[in-house]
Order: structure tokens, then C-alpha cells, then sequence
């Protein structure tokens, strides 16, 4: 499966690389994660350069130039969505500008992550749009099984946990025939939970 984000760690494990030397060492580590090892230097030598949210934002242009309307609280659910070691094998060193840190976990691998990749920075673009929106209300007919199953399916999915349900465990909110009876009890034909619109009308 392609991998956008190549610190991610999805990589299949059990490569073996025998015989190299040093140089060769840091060569292959670099064509899987690119400029690691480099940074990892700079950083042991004190010589790191990061860039902080803000000022990574504000240098953005075109489509991506919205970024910078995100506050303080939104980065830092981006940073806890984005940044932490289940999605990434880096250690976020960068935070909201030089005078304010992030308080989400920033990570114990070993290579540090100098400034928001370029995945962070296109999420935020979705986010940013996403954030404009006004809250609404709606009202929905829900047993407390089946608001337990959603929240168990928005974890399993944020977790990246889907496949390791098993079909036949019907007793996780996530199992597949669990949410497709659900989506037959409480999704009408055009797909609207409930029947209630999305736009409130």
C-alpha cells in the first residue's frame, strides 16, 4: 500500500541488510526514511534547525495558504492526531511558535521531526475548512448499545485496529456484520443517519 507519510509505521518488518558498512548503513536507512539520520546528527550535535507551527503556516502559499487561520487548541489536536508514535517514527520537536509548547505527547523514537511535514500541513488544509463550520444540533434514535458501537467504531478506525477484528467477534462495536446491521437499521436508502439531514432542512 503506498505510504504518503514515510516514517510511518506501516512498513513491513523482517528486511535484512547484511555486509554493510557504515556509509552503506546510512544510505539504506535514509532511502526508507528519508533525511533521519541526518537530523538525528544534527540533533546530538546541537545544530538542529526547527521550524514551530506558525511560522510554517505563514509561509504557506496557494491552496495551502488557510492554514494559518487555525488556533492554538486545533494544533494540538493535530499534533495528537498526527504527530505521536503510532502514526509517525519521528519525535516532534516542533511546537505552536517559540514561546508556546504543545502539550501533546511529543514521542520516544530515536529521530527527531524539525518542522510539520508536508502531511501534517495538507490535513491541516482539510481541517481548516473543516473548522469553519458551525456546531448544529441534531437528533438521533440511538439504543446505548448502538452509541457505544459508534464510539467504538470512530476508535477503531482511528486506531487503525479494523483489521484485526475478527468476523466472528460480534461482541466489538466494530465487527463488520455489527456495523453493517447497523447501517441497515439506522441509514435510510440515501444514507442519511436517522433519515435526518445533514443540512438541517
Amino acid at each position: 500500500r503506498y505510504r504518503p507519510l514515510k516514517t510511518a509505521p506501516t512498513l513491513r518488518r523482517g528486511w535484512l541488510f547484511t555486509d554493510l558498512s557504515g556509509a552503506e548503513l546510512v544510505d539504506c536507512v535514509d532511502a526508507f526514511y528519508p533525511a533521519t539520520v541526518a537530523n538525528w546528527y544534527r540533533e546530538r550535535e546541537g545544530d538542529l534547525d526547527v521550524t514551530d507551527w506558525t511560522e510554517t503556516a505563514e509561509r504557506q502559499t496557494g491552496i495551502y495558504d488557510v492554514i494559518d487561520e487555525l488556533d492554538r487548541e486545533a494544533v494540538e489536536r493535530i499534533a495528537a492526531s498526527c504527530c505521536v508514535d503510532s502514526q509517525c517514527l519521528k519525535r516532534r520537536q516542533w511546537d505552536y511558535d517559540e514561546e508556546s509548547e504543545l502539550a501533546a505527547p511529543r514521542g520516544d523514537e530515536a529521530f527527531p521531526c524539525r518542522e510539520p511535514c508536508s502531511l501534517v500541513v495538507a490535513a491541516a488544509r482539510k481541517w481548516t475548512k473543516l473548522e469553519r463550520e458551525e456546531s448544529r444540533s441534531y437528533e438521533f434514535e440511538l439504543t446505548p448499545s448502538e452509541k457505544e458501537q459508534l464510539e467504538d467504531l470512530i476508535d477503531a478506525v482511528a486506531d487503525d485496529r479494523i483489521d484485526e477484528i475478527r468476523e466472528a467477534d460480534l461482541k466489538e462495536g466494530a465487527n463488520r456484520y455489527r456495523a453493517r446491521y447497523l447501517r441497515e437499521k439506522r441509514v435510510d436508502a440515501d444514507g442519511t443517519l436517522s433519515g435526518t439531514p445533514t443540512d438541517g432542512e
